[in-house]
């Protein structure tokens, strides 16, 4: 999986998750999209990028953790919890082979939220939080946030 089906498929399936009120193609970065919440003006801003042909092979039946579906009609929802949100929607592409989150790791990475998603065609992708903004215009600056940044 490309890193362009990987942002069109989460476009696509966020909207149907509850709490989330829509999810758009962000022009801000290459195969980036943002996520706005029920009741919140901010966007999220995220960004798929990918290298082919590097995710180690499956061994035997190999099968990716499942990621429940969080709750996002919280009041202040946490930046990990719509990190949550997005990992749910991408294991239901076909050929997930593992799940690597950001937020869960013991030492923080220097995104903060995220994950790498390693599929059986050879790519691995990486999903990585940018910012937050009120518009999704290119040109609109982002607000830096971490994985326990309430939203």
């Amino acid at each position: 999986m490309t890193p362009v089906e990987l942002r069109d498929l989460l476009v696509s399936q966020l909207p149907s998750t509850p709490g989330v009120a829509r999810a758009e193609v962000w022009q801000g970065r290459p195969y980036g999209l943002g996520v706005q919440l029920d009741g919140h003006q901010n966007w999220v801003c995220w960004m798929v990028t990918g290298a082919s042909n590097v995710a180690p092979a499956a061994s035997g039946q190999e099968q990716p953790e499942l990621v429940g579906v969080p709750d996002l009609t919280a009041t202040k929802p946490s930046l990990a919890t719509v990190e949550q949100a997005l990992l749910a929607a991408a294991v239901t592409a076909p050929g997930v082979l593992r799940v690597d989150r950001y937020s869960t790791r013991p030492t923080p990475t220097a995104v903060g939220a995220g994950a790498t998603v390693d599929f059986a065609d050879g790519w691995r992708l990486f999903l990585s939080v940018v910012g937050t903004t009120t518009s999704l215009d290119p040109k609109e600056r982002l607000r830096q946030v971490t994985a326990d940044s309430a939203l």
